[in-house]
């Protein structure tokens, strides 16, 4: 499917969080996050950041991603191990 014709497939079906697993690795789609396809977007697994807006939180762990180095990221981080 072109990339719009997915991102409303996903619209149509009211998805909630659209988790991004793979990051810029194997075929990768952008378009798809850059059209919003779900109104809550999280990066899981991929410790670089995507660089893009439309996604809105990256889950990680201190040690994969350092409290001093949130700033470079766009997405907000979510450490799995803390609680606030």
């Amino acid at each position: 499917m072109p990339d719009d014709a997915v991102v409303k497939w996903l619209r149509e079906r009211e998805i909630d969080i659209r988790v991004v697993v793979a990051g810029y690795m194997g075929e990768w789609r952008p378009a798809i996050l850059a059209g919003r396809s779900a109104p809550l977007q999280v990066n899981f697994g991929y410790f670089g950041t995507m660089g893009m807006p439309s996604v809105d939180y990256i889950v990680v762990d201190p040690f994969s991603i350092p409290a001093t180095s949130e700033a470079f990221y766009t997405e907000k981080a979510r450490d799995c191990r803390r609680r606030r």
